[in-house]
């Protein structure tokens, strides 16, 4: 997968459509990794709070977060570009996987890219929602989505293959974190590239914590078929509050995922074929 990754900077625009066509990619990179940024920011000033009790430290309590702040209006147009722009990207990734991978691996990749295509998707119309004033409503949706698989023919199967996923993606971004994978794509130099390094080392340790949480609570739902179980990064930081090192787990957790919005500037700002997750 190395040599892979290597030659993503002149195999992935040639892949596209020819060289002509890698500059937008890059340019849609940029304002992708931009949003996600600002967005892991917010939950991580964010979560300090969800361990008392209150706020929602998700990607959609991040939205709203910003719409509120009195500069809300002209960074939300901005996130509904970028978070536009990171699922468009991931779009272009299922046709052309710019990893090299290929077989079972190749699907599973594309398969990935699709996911989080979906996922961001969601995540600009709810955006667009909330800057035109049609949106905002509360969380629960990680619960109402496993209600619903629940009540389908197979569901407790479907949601524990779902908490199954997570928690390979929880090991991968653990393995990231430890193999520093994620710098490969990021051609900083000097003190940029090691305040990159150790604010991507933490930041996917964080979020391997934060996904593997997810993951069991989404495994007692689905073993209990109650989809209240089950639950999103504010649950996730609800529980790690409820740990004998609640207050010191959060407070690093909530570091770690400021972290990852830094990483992701830094993927805005360096970065190159831009396929990590």
């Amino acid at each position: 997968m190395g040599a892979g990754m290597a030659g993503d900077a002149q195999g992935f625009g040639a892949g596209v459509s020819g060289q002509a066509a890698r500059p937008w990619v890059e340019r849609i990179g940029t304002a992708g990794f931009a949003a996600k940024g600002v967005l892991y920011l917010v939950i991580a000033a964010t979560a300090g709070s969800v361990g008392l009790g209150a706020g929602q430290a998700s990607q959609t309590g991040a939205i709203r977060q910003v719409a509120e702040a009195p500069w809300g209006t002209p960074v939300l147009v901005l996130l509904v570009v970028g978070l536009g722009g990171y699922s468009l990207l991931r779009l272009v990734h299922v046709v052309v996987e710019p990893s090299g991978e290929d077989g079972l691996m190749g699907v599973a990749m594309r398969a990935s890219h699709l996911a989080r295509a979906v996922v961001y998707g969601g995540l600009t119309v709810y955006a667009l929602r909330v800057l035109t004033g049609n949106g905002g409503g509360g969380g629960g949706g990680e619960q109402a989505l496993t209600r619903r698989a629940l009540g389908w023919p197979g569901g407790q199967w479907l949601v524990a293959g779902a908490a199954l996923v997570l928690l390979v993606v929880a090991g991968y971004q653990l393995r990231d974190a430890v193999t520093r994978s994620f710098m490969e794509q990021v051609h900083a130099t000097g003190l940029a590239r090691t305040l990159t390094l150790w604010a991507g080392t933490v930041g996917h340790a964080a979020r391997s914590l934060l996904f593997g949480t997810i993951a069991v609570l989404i495994g007692r739902a689905a073993l209990q078929g109650d989809a209240s179980e089950s639950g999103g990064l504010s649950e996730a930081f609800q529980q790690l509050a409820g740990t004998p090192a609640g207050t010191a787990l959060v407070t690093a957790t909530a570091l770690g995922v400021a972290g990852y919005g830094a990483w992701c500037l830094a993927m805005a700002a360096w970065g190159t074929a831009r396929h990590a997750d």
